[in-house]
């Protein structure tokens, strides 16, 4: 398989405070890919040099083989890469088909002058966008709440409706923070499920989850963060052997 992201040394610093140092992690095309570790080791800082929302102090980033480590956010997300928060983002008084079509709004042609006189090609692109966001919901499983507000819809459901809003703007590669949070053993069985179908559609997944069972339910290939430093990086059944990893999570033994 070939990388479609590829990390190399990359480190991050804020003043005195390493929060990242020459961590490497490559993520294959069609794959999932898990990123764990400790609170404080990283994982959400990782996400964020990758998107731009951070510079690196050193190494690269390389996706789909050119470097994006020195661009702005707006050029990494239309590169291909999107991703989801910890905290959900939605636009909570907007239906849930509302929030979808707004994940595409960068796709858009009409320009604001179309948008302001309505014009012909305006009016059938956002017929065609209101088609995508109802076949995106009912492939998220949530058809029923089409017209609901955002803010109405039960946790698990918020989670996913904001899954699919990230995946309205056709990503190669969608990274997730803790996609998981909040949801019950039944819905997270369901979104381990969902999961592999959006890999099976052609978008590469990396994931940043504490629920150990479904980070070893659904990826391939898994990253361990200490400390802002790489220490593991293998199979499921590698990092479930690993004794830095069970170190890292249990503390050293007496």
């Amino acid at each position: 398989m070939s990388a479609l992201l590829d990390v190399t040394r990359l480190t991050k610093r804020f003043g005195k405070l390493t929060a990242l140092e020459d961590v490497t992690l490559r993520v294959e095309r069609g794959t999932i890919a898990g990123i764990i570790g400790p609170n404080g080791a990283g994982k959400s800082s990782l996400f964020n040099t990758i998107t731009g929302v951070y510079a690196p102090d050193g190494g690269e980033i390389r996706f789909d083989g050119a470097r994006i480590d020195r661009l702005p956010t707006w050029r990494i997300a239309r590169a291909g890469i999107a991703r989801t928060f910890q905290n959900i983002r939605l636009f909570r008084f907007l239906s849930a088909t509302e929030n979808l079509m707004a994940g595409a709004h960068a796709q858009l042609h009409a320009g604001i002058v179309g948008s302001l006189l309505h014009t012909p090609a305006e009016r059938r692109e956002e017929r065609e966008l209101r088609d995508r966001a109802r076949a995106m919901l009912a492939f998220a499983g949530l058809e029923p709440f089409a017209e609901a507000d955002a803010g109405s819809l039960p946790y698990g459901s918020q989670r996913r409706l904001e899954i699919a809003r990230a995946l309205m703007a056709r990503p190669q590669l969608l990274l997730l923070d803790e996609p998981a949070a909040g949801m019950n053993p039944v819905e997270k069985a369901e979104l381990a499920d969902w999961l592999r179908a959006i890999v099976e559609g052609g978008t590469t997944l990396a994931l940043i989850e504490h629920d150990m069972t479904l980070v070893m339910r659904a990826c391939e290939r898994i990253t361990v963060l200490d400390h802002g430093s790489r220490i593991a990086d293998g199979t499921p059944a590698e990092i479930r052997a690993d004794p830095r990893v069970i170190e890292a999570y249990l503390g050293a033994p007496a």
